[in-house]
């Protein structure tokens, strides 16, 4: 995945049990694999996942409420969606 300048591996961390990201830049010795490692949960869906975390940071969801200027609703429009 692409975000804020970054590229990021999405996987498995047997460390979090989880689903998380890894800054590539920051990745030691990276070893390409012939098969996955571990394969991923059925329902996982990648534009699902890069949706739900924020500048690559992931966490308990939260409900929040946005307020700014009417001249910024268009940029966080554009960054959130309406759905949000």
């Amino acid at each position: 995945m692409w975000n804020e300048d970054h590229y990021y591996a999405v996987g498995y961390s047997e460390k979090h049990g989880k689903i998380i990201t890894f800054r590539a830049d920051r990745i030691v010795e990276p070893e390409i694999l012939e098969s996955d490692a571990v394969p991923p949960p059925q329902d996982f869906s990648l534009p699902e996942f890069a949706r739900e975390v924020f500048d690559m940071y992931d966490g308990q969801t939260q409900i929040v409420t946005l307020q700014c200027k009417n001249e910024m609703m268009k940029v966080i429009l554009d960054r959130f969606g309406e759905e949000s």
